[in-house]
Formats: structure tokens, C-alpha cells, sequence
């Protein structure tokens, strides 16, 4: 409609959110291209929140430094327009880029500073994210304890709002503690939910997450293994994200390999 009349910064924006929605469906270069578009038009702090998005996309693709930059790039010019809640959001999503990099520190930095924004202006659901993603943090630093208290307390915050964290978050940790059966559970789950909303992007490393708790399960039930983790590579495959695809097809190998009788 924007483009019928004219109207190239509105069409620029909604490129934007069409972007969002593209990544959540998984279709990553689709979503990468409207975030090109959009940055073609869009200058000041529009264009900034369009490459807040990329970086969410480059992110997913497993493009860190790339997806990091553009953080950067983004809080530039977020705070010197003062523009708090999007400079919330970007602390947010680059705290779990940090995650990936291997600098903890540096994500409960930001993570902290953007719930600390949340609760000041009574946004209590991004609050209580932020706080779960925390504990993710402290999760990856080896300190399971308190990480699984911190999802107790995001649970609390989150009341009756239904969020696949919930369950994909506490995998690891529980895997962690040897809670084989509770990790499957929760993987399980959030396969479940995941697949329900069509979710896809996400969904991929929900049935990765199942695969490698099935395998770490004792005896291995080789069949859902071998169907977790042929379902993420799939899904992987079709939305070009390759590091991603390269571990599902290591699990299903090993997979597979126990399938054949082999021993590990």
C-alpha cells in the first residue's frame, strides 16, 4: 500500500517489521534482502532500529562479528537521539550475542542495564526476559544453581505468558546437573509449542536441543534421536543457517552410528 501511493519511508518501515517475522519463519535471506531494502531508504534512528533487525538476523546465521557491529552501529545512534527503549532492546540482544562469543561478563553487563530500563518504566515481561536470559548467562559461566534459581523467578515475573524459553533455557542447564529425563521433557516440550506456531527459526534448535538429549539419554532411543536431529538439519538446511545445519548432522551421525551397532 505504502508503495502504491508513495510513500517509500513508510513501505522502508514496514520492510522492517516484515523482516522480523520473515526470521521467525526461518527464512533468513528473504528477511536479510527486506532489511537491504529498507536500509536503502531509511536514514537517522529508523534506519538504526532496521539494523537493530539485521543484527537479530545475523545473529541467527551465526554471523557474530557481523551481527555485532551492527549492535554497535545501532546504540550509536539510539543514544545520542536518548531513544531508551530501543537502546533497552539492542543491550538485550547483544547480551546474548556476548553469550556466543564466550563473554559472559559482558552479558550480564548489558543484560542487567536493559532490565534495570525495563522495571524503571514498568515494562515487566521484557524485565523478566531480560532476567531469564541472565540466568542463561550464569548458566554458561558453570553456575547451575544460580542459574536455575533465576528461572524460577522469570517464571514468577512471567505469570501466565507463554514463552518457549521457558523450556529450551533450562536444557543445558539440566543436562548440566545430569537431569537427562528433565531435559528431554523440556525440549520436548518446546518442540511442541515451537511447531504449534510455526515458528520455525526457533523450532530448528528445539529439535537439535531434543536430539542431544535423547543421545545423552541411557539407553538411547536411536529412533527419536535420528528423528530430532534429522528434523533440525532439515530445517537448518532450508534456512541456509550452515554452522547450525553442521552440528545437527554431527548428532545425527552419531546417531546413526549407534543405530548400526557401533560403539562410542
Amino acid at each position: 500500500l505504502a508503495e502504491r501511493t508513495g510513500d517509500r519511508t513508510a513501505a522502508a518501515e514496514a520492510r522492517t517489521t516484515q523482516a522480523f517475522l520473515l526470521l521467525e519463519l526461518g527464512r533468513t535471506r528473504a528477511s536479510l534482502t527486506a532489511t537491504d531494502l529498507a536500509l536503502s531508504v531509511l536514514r537517522g534512528v529508523p534506519a538504526a532500529r532496521t539494523r537493530a533487525t539485521r543484527a537479530l538476523v545475523l545473529h541467527r546465521e551465526s554471523r557474530f562479528r557481523e551481527a555485532y557491529a551492527e549492535y554497535g552501529a545501532a546504540l550509536t545512534v539510539f543514544r545520542r537521539a536518548k531513544d531508551r527503549d530501543w537502546e533497552a532492546r539492542v543491550l538485550h540482544n547483544r547480551g546474548l550475542l556476548s553469550l556466543e562469543l564466550g563473554d559472559t561478563d559482558a552479558a550480564l553487563d548489558d543484560l542487567a542495564i536493559s532490565r534495570e530500563y525495563s522495571l524503571s518504566v514498568d515494562q515487566t515481561i521484557d524485565a523478566a526476559d531480560a532476567l531469564f536470559n541472565m540466568g542463561i548467562a550464569l548458566e554458561c559461566a558453570g553456575d547451575i544453581p544460580a542459574a536455575l534459581s533465576l528461572f524460577d523467578r522469570a517464571d514468577e515475573e512471567w505469570g501466565d505468558i507463554e514463552r518457549p524459553q521457558r523450556w529450551l533455557g533450562r536444557v543445558d542447564a539440566y543436562l548440566s546437573a545430569g537431569l537427562v529425563q528433565e531435559a528431554v521433557d523440556n525440549a520436548r516440550a518446546a518442540v511442541d509449542w515451537l511447531s504449534a506456531r510455526e515458528w520455525a527459526g526457533q523450532e530448528a534448535h528445539a529439535h537439535l536441543s531434543l536430539a542431544t538429549c535423547l543421545l545423552a539419554s541411557q539407553p538411547v532411543d536411536v529412533d527419536a534421536t535420528t528423528a530430532a536431529a534429522a528434523a533440525a538439519r532439515a530445517m537448518f538446511r532450508a534456512q541456509d543457517r550452515r554452522e547450525a545445519e553442521a552440528v545437527a548432522e554431527y548428532v545425527l551421525l552419531k546417531a546413526r552410528v549407534l543405530q548400526r551397532g557401533a560403539r562410542w
